[in-house]
């Protein structure tokens, strides 16, 4: 990185000045560095971690029976094809700068580009790959052009002919867009094609499958980013969509962005075209500065990783019992020593607002999840009765139809049911306006959004849920008795019964969902506040417990990762108190405590 950095210019011929100098490249290697470093450490004991608590999990399971589905509802799972194979989605000939390309959109709706058809149906490596998920789909490439400029001279007075003209594309292009990222322009072959890829990939862009290959180790990604973040004074909510890598030079970006960079920006003197030039150039240096870094750190991270893993791995397998023994004592150490301090912080956050936060959101969750039920059961009764006038492919085995839920999906905001349930959504928005305004000095540092997406999100995926039950239900059904399809009276008692089979299980979800709604809230509002108020001065008297742990156990156990352990079974163990979690068994009705 620093040999980059050393090449940098500090001028631009024929402009200004570049305002990226010595000192200010000196300031950018110095906070990469830093936040890289602190990264990879916390990745690694977030590995270690993972590791431990699957290896735990696994453990404390063996001779034991499977627990019962938490939920009764089938969970779609977004399958990408019909009969669940892997044949891609969509397939065909491009032209991408200026060259012929055949493009494939892949059962998990990611983005591969070849030279031939050829090599896209063989084993050949792509030559471009593109995970579209949280980017931007534009049907014609120069309205984004077109957007910034007309906001630049509403912003400055300019009419919109003084400014340069909007680079022009060929017809039937689509641009697919995120930045700081790979973008490309692509252009299809006709109309007909333009209109199908534009639909596809604006569902992909929401649907896409992230590979995330090692689960441990993508969940310690998560949170060691986070951890970083946050220890650095970095509060910005962030999406995790992208590979990991990518996802470590956005937030690094943006971090660089928020402490550093604007003072660069605002330094660039000049008309408004060279501003503009000169901060791209800018822009673009820092860009690979960061990225330069960011490639190096991941590629330690992950060498890191795969050298520690079979040692870690070795270990678990070998000593699990006595490792959890000692994470147990340090545990029961920790809680002895440091009870007089966690104790008031219990006092002063959580048993001051456990009730009020459970009395404001209790009626409003549960009300909202229980409001559209009669009119999730007129759905399903109305699907039923279609069936039955209707029949199926005769002549055909029913096949459940993964893609159904992605149709449904598609039409739901347009249809007259989601006319009928919509108001369970407003009701929540405006619902929380009021709610929170009572809670204001516990949650007046907490997003608002927080509060209004998750759980809209979640009750759609319980309505998105109940219609792939229904589906599948029934097509296990018929596949068990295919006599069914020459029997229409019999078909339509069938489809009834499963009708009302299935909007059981969905009223027992939406109640359960509403738990879980009120567990996010009080978990989005509290925790942060506690666990920042103990952890540290806790820390301070129980570090010296780190000699408790056996030498060949260090890359798996830290006292850190016992500490903020230990502090969540307190603060989960109160909250249980006054809202014990519903029963596991599928079909028993439950109601949030009163």
């Amino acid at each position: 990185m620093g040999a980059i950095c050393s090449k940098l210019p500090i001028s631009v011929p024929g402009l200004p000045s570049n305002p990226l100098d010595e000192d200010k490249q000196r300031q950018l290697r110095e906070m990469c560095q830093e936040f890289l470093e602190t990264f990879g450490k916390t990745y690694l004991l977030e590995y270690a971690q993972g590791m431990l608590k699957k290896a735990r999990k696994e453990y404390l399971k063996r001779g034991q029976q499977p627990e019962p589905n938490y939920g009764s509802l089938l969970v779609w799972d977004k399958l990408p094809s019909d009969d669940g194979g892997d044949d891609p989605v969509k397939e065909g000939w491009i032209t991408f700068e200026g060259k012929r390309k055949y493009l494939v959109l892949t059962a998990g709706y990611n983005l591969l580009m070849f030279d031939s058809e050829e090599q896209a149906h063989s084993n050949a490596k792509a030559k471009g790959d593109l995970c579209p998920l949280g980017y931007k789909i534009y049907k014609d490439p120069a309205s984004k052009e077109r957007k910034i400029l007309e906001k630049v001279a509403k912003s400055f007075g300019m009419d919109l002919s003084e400014l340069p003209g909007v680079k022009s594309y060929p017809d039937h292009s689509l641009y697919i867009f995120r930045k700081r990222r790979t973008s490309w322009v692509i252009t299809l072959e006709n109309s007909d094609e333009h209109k199908e890829w534009y639909s596809l990939l604006k569902y992909a862009r929401k649907h896409a499958d992230l590979d995330v290959g090692d689960k441990v180790a993508w969940k310690a990604f998560k949170k060691a980013l986070d951890a970083t973040r946050w220890e650095l004074g970095y509060y910005r909510r962030i999406e995790y969509l992208g590979k990991p890598f990518e996802l470590l030079s956005d937030v690094l970006v943006d971090h660089i962005d928020h402490i550093m960079m604007t003072d660069v920006y605002r330094a660039i003197e000049g008309a408004w075209a060279i501003r503009m030039k000169v901060r791209s150039i800018v822009i673009a240096l820092m860009d690979k500065i960061v990225q330069t870094a960011v490639n190096a750190a991941w590629s330690a991270a992950q060498r890191g990783i795969e050298a520690v893993r079979p040692e870690i791995q070795a270990k678990l397998n070998d000593a699990i019992a006595p490792i959890l023994e000692v994470r147990d004592r340090i545990a029961s150490q920790i809680v002895e020593r440091a009870n007089h301090l966690i104790s008031p912080v219990v006092d002063e956050i959580i048993s001051p607002w456990l009730q009020p936060i459970f009395d404001v959101f209790r009626g409003m969750l549960d009300n909202s999840y229980t409001m559209p039920m009669s009119h999730m059961s007129d759905l399903l009764r109305d699907m039923a009765q279609k069936i039955a006038s209707e029949g199926l492919n005769s002549g055909k085995p029913y096949k459940t139809s993964k893609r159904f839920c992605k149709r449904y999906h598609w039409a739901w905001c347009n249809s007259p049911w989601w006319q009928r349930i919509e108001p369970s959504y407003d009701y929540i928005d405006d619902e929380l306006k009021k709610k929170l305004k009572q809670l204001d000095r516990i949650t007046g540092n907490v997003p608002k959004s927080w509060f209004r997406e998750y759980p809209r999100l979640n009750k759609n995926w319980v309505h998105l849920h109940t219609i792939y039950t229904f589906e599948t239900d029934l097509g296990m059904t018929l596949k068990a008795n295919e006599s069914l399809l020459s029997d229409r009276s019999a078909l339509a008692r069938e489809a009834d019964r499963i009708a009302q089979q299935t909007f059981s299980r969905c009223e027992y979800d939406a109640r359960l969902n509403a738990y879980w709604m009120l567990e996010y809230y009080i978990n989005v509002i509290l925790w942060e506040p506690f666990y920042n108020k103990c952890a540290k001065p806790v820390f301070e008297v129980i570090k010296d417990l780190e000699d408790l742990i056996p030498e060949p156990f260090r890359k798996v156990l830290d006292i850190s990762g016992t500490l903020k352990q230990v502090l969540k079974d307190i603060f989960w163990e109160q909250v249980e108190r006054l809202a014990p979690p519903p029963s596991q068994k599928p079909g028993l009705p439950y109601l949030l405590p009163q």
